[in-house]
């Protein structure tokens, strides 16, 4: 059930709805996102490019992005 309802949510992404939620989220000036699973939504490849990156550290970074997808999830959560 956990996993039924897991993929339930990351098959809900497309790559508009990751685009327009990180964009606002991280102020990116540049957002690149691929759907690398054949159209279900499973996996997507992101570039960002923000301002709030710069001068940071590699972790720094990667803690706003990972910040973002949670945010993301419980967008979703709320969302259904």
């Amino acid at each position: 059930m956990h996993t039924d309802l897991f993929n339930y949510f990351i098959m809900s992404y497309t790559e508009d709805y990751i685009k327009s939620k990180l964009q606002k989220e991280l102020e990116a000036t540049h957002i690149e996102v691929h759907d690398e699973s054949d159209g279900c939504g499973a996996k997507f490849s992101v570039l960002i490019v923000s301002e709030k990156f710069e001068g940071k550290p590699l972790l720094q970074r990667h803690r706003y992005k990972l910040q973002s997808f949670k945010i993301l999830v419980i967008l979703t959560q709320l969302r259904t």
